[in-house]
């Protein structure tokens, strides 16, 4: 596919909302820990359900996948996009507490506690990607 309004009108966005949370959870689980809060957000997310759609149409594209997933995720109404959001701070909470059992930490109180040090040691710009996340969805 060559143009990109064919792609457009040849996604399916059912198969993008609400997101693919098994298949997602496990293209996430199969990577490193997640200490880097940008290895899972929300747009992320998004951009491998697109592209995994663009895929089983056909396309393999990296720019026109790139601009379909711009193109869809402004035109996503915010409690599609508040579904990924929820999806990203899942698997955050998932990946902290897969670490903490890995290292051999099973009380879920510590859990927790190990979560919200992590935010709260994160970097200014770590966390501004979480609320300029968070303002796009609400301005949408």
């Amino acid at each position: 596919m060559k143009n990109f309004d064919t792609l457009l009108a040849n996604i399916n966005r059912n198969n993008i909302h609400p997101p693919p949370e098994i298949e997602v959870l496990n293209f996430f689980n199969s990577m490193k820990p997640m200490r880097d809060h940008n290895r899972c957000h929300a747009y992320k997310i998004f951009r491998y359900s697109v592209a995994r759609e663009c895929k089983r149409i056909g396309e393999f594209n990296a720019i026109l996948i790139g601009r379909a997933t711009n193109h869809l995720w402004k035109t996503s109404t915010s409690q599609e996009k508040g579904e990924y959001v929820n999806l990203a701070q899942r698997i955050f909470r998932y990946s902290v507490a897969r670490e903490c059992k890995r290292i051999g930490e099973f009380n879920a109180i510590l859990i927790g506690r190990a979560t919200n040090h992590l935010w709260k040691t994160s970097t200014s710009q770590e966390k501004g990607e979480y609320v300029n996340l968070a303002q796009r969805v609400k301005s949408h």
